[in-house]
């Protein structure tokens, strides 16, 4: 095994069992990330083993992508206006804000826990259809990368792009359009 994969695999082990780690991103989170994305979210390639046929043969090595997300400490901010049109029908705006951080060693005791200079905010504006088992939610939101840290010394990881997937944070975008970096929900409910 690989250094990078065995510090991985640390990585992973450190956060403890994947139900239990703390995830912000979503319809009920910030709606300007997909869910388990918001925060200290990385994307990392790992090599496949080959069998040695394959090496024979020459079959190039294979990458899986392996995503890290989740963390131990996370904290979220909603602000909703809600506007009623027709009796059924809703418009609603909102901003979202929250970050989700882990220590990069669980022995760290100067751990925080909590930074703000990350808020990676997000915006948009969601149409509500009430029906009889709850609000028919739709939410279109926007995350500018401008908005999502303020801190002098940038720290959060580069978006990933087609020719950037290797220590990269994982990047959601409207319509697939790269220009529009956020989220589109579809879902029954309030979301707080």
């Amino acid at each position: 095994m690989n250094r990078s994969a065995e510090a991985l695999l640390d990585q992973l082990h450190q956060l403890g069992p994947p139900a239990l780690h703390l995830t912000g991103g979503g319809a009920s989170s910030n709606r300007g990330f997909l869910p388990g994305l918001m925060g200290d979210a990385t994307q990392r390639l790992v090599g496949e083993r080959r069998t040695e046929a394959e090496v024979r043969r020459g079959v190039p090595p294979r990458q899986r992508v392996v995503r890290i997300s989740g963390g131990t400490a996370m904290w979220q901010a909603s602000v909703e206006v809600r506007v009623r049109l027709t009796v059924s029908i809703g418009l609603v705006a909102f901003a979202d804000a929250g970050d989700v951080i882990r220590p990069e060693n669980v022995d760290d005791e100067a751990f925080v826990g909590f930074r703000f200079d990350r808020p990676q905010l997000s915006f948009g504006i969601g149409l509500r259809y009430r029906t009889i088992v709850g609000p028919l939610r739709v939410d279109f939101a926007l995350r500018p990368d401008q908005l999502q840290e303020f801190s002098e010394n940038r720290s959060l990881p580069r978006p990933c792009r087609a020719d950037v997937g290797q220590e990269c944070r994982p990047r959601n975008t409207l319509f697939g359009i790269p220009e529009l970096p956020g989220a589109v929900h579809l879902t029954i409910g309030e979301s707080f």
